[in-house]
């Protein structure tokens, strides 16, 4: 299951503790003043998962809804729930995580990202049957029944070994390949932002997670505890880009819709439409592999072209 998916569980039933922490702890999130031209320090470069995006070119002039190609028609709701659950992250997810890290040793970490990955596999294999992708569905299911049975029900990861990479496939993803759009951009309270494309992927893909079934409230709650301190913790590291971003509303949005997109396409990116970008091929900077045909040499003059070569 993706990231996103992931924190939607927890934050759910976390919402009750959340509202308290909210409310008497830290202020919610506010977009930064731009640093003066005078005091400015460099920008930090953003890790690589953003590292397409500049922190310090996302603006607040898109309240058209318009931005980066992302549909948001509803940015100025959208904005104050982001401000809201940026407030329930930092009074409860961040110190969760951080806790985690500090007191889980660290093969002990490793064992339930494994065990947790293992149970994704399933989901992943049936979405990439249902993207016509057989051979990677084969690969899912094999991995799966590989970490289950030779890797202690999942905590050890011996497919990774023989090759069996884990994959990441959900309803969402699969509904853009059959080429349903993401649709409108929308955040709602405790639970992550995406198109409503995801979220009605999202409502399928619960029925796949093992969670689902789990009758007994006390171990579905502190199953996805843990899942939720460990899905928290692999993204700790972008809290800094995350921070320094000059509008966080805009890098978050844009930044997920630019993730969802290279997932639904595989990692491939459309081709650039170069004479969409620049009306005369002359304005083509020189290190854009624009198909400008190159000017043919000058012929020879007729009577140069006579005269006998020099000895």
């Amino acid at each position: 299951m993706a990231v996103e998916r992931r924190l939607a569980l927890a934050l759910a039933l976390l919402s009750a503790l959340v509202t308290n922490s909210a409310g008497a702890g830290e202020a919610p999130i506010t977009t930064a003043e731009p640093p003066s031209a005078t005091t400015a320090e460099p920008p930090t470069p953003p890790p690589p998962i953003v590292e397409a995006l500049d922190t310090n070119t996302a603006t607040t002039d898109t309240l058209n809804g318009e931005s980066h190609g992302v549909h948001d028609p509803w940015e100025k709701y959208n904005r104050q729930m982001f401000q809201f659950n940026m407030a329930v992250d930092r009074g409860v997810l961040r110190p969760v995580a951080r806790a985690y890290r500090d007191t889980v040793p660290a093969p002990a970490r490793t064992g339930v990202s494994n065990f947790l990955d293992n149970l994704e596999s399933p989901l992943s294999s049936i979405n990439n049957l249902l993207q016509g992708k057989p051979l990677a569905a084969g690969s899912d299911l094999a991995r799966f029944v590989v970490n289950l049975t030779l890797g202690l029900g999942g905590v050890l990861d011996p497919a990774s070994s023989l090759g069996l990479t884990q994959g990441d496939e959900d309803f969402g993803q699969t509904l853009g390949k059959w080429g349903v759009g993401p649709g409108p951009y929308l955040v709602l309270p405790f639970m992550p932002a995406r198109g409503l494309r995801d979220w009605a992927g999202e409502v399928i893909d619960q029925r796949g997670e093992p969670s689902y079934y789990v009758e007994d409230d006390v171990t579905r709650i502190l199953a996805n505890g843990l899942d939720l301190a460990e899905q928290r913790y692999r993204i700790l590291d972008l809290d800094e880009a995350l921070d320094q971003a000059y509008d966080p509303y805009a890098f978050v949005r844009d930044a997920f819709t630019q993730r969802r997109q290279y997932k639904v396409d595989d990692g491939v990116s459309a081709p650039v439409e170069y004479d969409d970008l620049y009306e005369d091929p002359a304005d083509v900077p020189a290190d854009v592999p624009a198909d400008v045909p190159t000017e043919e040499p000058e012929a020879p003059p007729a009577e140069a072209a006579n005269e006998p070569p020099p000895r």
